[in-house]
C-alpha cells in the first residue's frame, strides 16, 4: 500500500492535465522505479547530512543571508505604493513610502491616483527617522486593526497588514499589496533595525541560495577548481555573488534578476556528476582497504 500510495503521489506531482497523463506517469512509476527513487534520494540525504556539508553550510548562510537583507533594503529604496483605509473601511486611497538611500529615513506622502514607477523623494511630504522606530508589529498587533469593525476585514487584509510604532506615540499604518511586499517590507524594516528577518519568503530565498550555493562550490569554482571533500576555511562573499548574480539570481522570490536556465542546468547536472563520482571513489577505495585489511 505504501508504495502505491506513492506512486500516486509523485504522479500528482507532476500534475498531469488529463486522466491519461495521470495513468501515463503511474505506468512509468513501477515497484522497481520507486524503489530506485527511494535509494537515490536516501543516499544523496545521507550525503548532504555528512559534516563536511553541514560544516559548509555554516559557513555560507551568514553570506547568503546578507546578501538577501541588502535586497530587501534595496527595494524599500525603491519603494511601494499602499492603499489607504477610509472610515467606510475601504481601500480607496494611495500613498508611497520609501527609504532613502542612506537607510535614516522614510519619505512618505499621500498621492492623487496609484503611480506608475518610482516617485521621487522630494515629491514626499513626510519623513520619519528610522532611528525613531520603536517596534514593527503584525496583524492583530496593529493599531489600525484594533480599531472597532476593523477585525471584520476579511483574512487577507489582516495577513497583509503591519504597523511601525515611534517613540513619540506616532504610528505608520501599512496594508500591504500582496504577501510578496508584505514579507519585504517587513523583512527590511526588521533587518534595519537589526532583527531577524523571519518570514516566508527569506525561507524560501534562503533555501534556495544556500543549496545552490553548495552546488556553486562543491562544483570547486572559485574554490581550488576540484570538487570539495571537506568544508573550506574561508568562503568569500564574492565567491557567492559571482555564482549567484551569474545564475541563480533569477529565482522568481528575488526581483529584478533574470534566470540563465542553460547555465544553471549545466551546472546542476555537472554537479551532480561530480558528486557521484566523488561518492563512487569513496566507497571503492572503503571497499579495496577492507579487503586489504582482511
Amino acid at each position: 500500500m505504501q508504495v502505491v500510495k506513492e506512486q500516486v503521489m509523485r504522479a500528482l506531482t507532476s500534475k498531469p492535465s488529463s486522466l491519461d497523463q495521470f495513468k501515463s506517469k503511474l505506468q512509468n512509476l513501477s515497484y522497481t522505479e520507486i524503489l530506485k527513487l527511494r535509494q537515490s534520494e536516501r543516499m544523496s540525504q545521507e550525503d548532504f547530512q555528512s559534516r563536511p556539508i553541514l560544516e559548509l553550510k555554516e559557513k555560507i548562510q551568514p553570506e547568503i543571508l546578507e546578501l538577501i537583507k541588502q535586497q530587501r533594503l534595496n527595494r524599500l529604496v525603491e519603494g511601494t505604493c499602499f492603499r489607504k483605509l477610509n472610515s467606510r473601511r475601504r481601500q480607496d486611497k494611495f500613498w508611497y513610502c520609501r527609504l532613502s538611500p542612506n537607510h535614516k529615513v522614510l519619505h512618505y506622502g499621500d498621492l492623487e491616483e496609484s503611480p506608475q514607477g518610482e516617485v521621487p523623494h522630494d515629491s514626499l511630504q513626510d519623513k520619519l527617522p528610522v532611528a525613531d522606530i520603536k517596534a514593527v508589529v503584525t496583524g492583530k498587533d496593529c493599531p489600525h486593526m484594533k480599531e472597532k469593525g476593523a477585525l471584520k476585514q476579511n483574512k487577507e487584509v489582516l495577513e497583509l497588514a503591519f504597523s511601525i510604532l515611534c517613540d513619540s506615540n506616532c504610528q505608520l499604518n501599512f496594508i500591504a499589496p500582496d504577501k510578496h511586499e508584505y514579507c519585504i517590507w517587513t523583512d527590511g524594516l526588521n533587518a534595519l533595525l537589526g532583527k531577524d528577518m523571519l518570514s516566508e519568503l527569506t525561507r524560501n530565498d534562503l533555501d534556495t541560495l544556500l543549496s545552490e550555493g553548495l552546488c556553486y562550490l562543491l562544483l570547486g569554482v572559485g574554490v581550488g577548481g576540484s570538487a570539495a571533500t571537506q568544508a573550506p576555511q574561508e568562503v568569500k562573499v564574492s565567491d557567492i555573488q559571482v555564482y549567484i548574480t551569474a545564475v541563480i539570481t533569477g529565482v522568481d522570490n528575488l526581483q529584478g534578476f533574470r534566470v540563465d536556465w542553460f547555465g544553471f542546468g549545466f551546472g546542476f547536472v555537472s554537479f551532480f556528476f561530480f558528486f557521484f563520482c566523488f561518492v563512487f571513489v569513496q566507497k571503492s577505495l572503503t571497499f579495496f582497504a577492507k579487503q586489504i585489511y582482511i
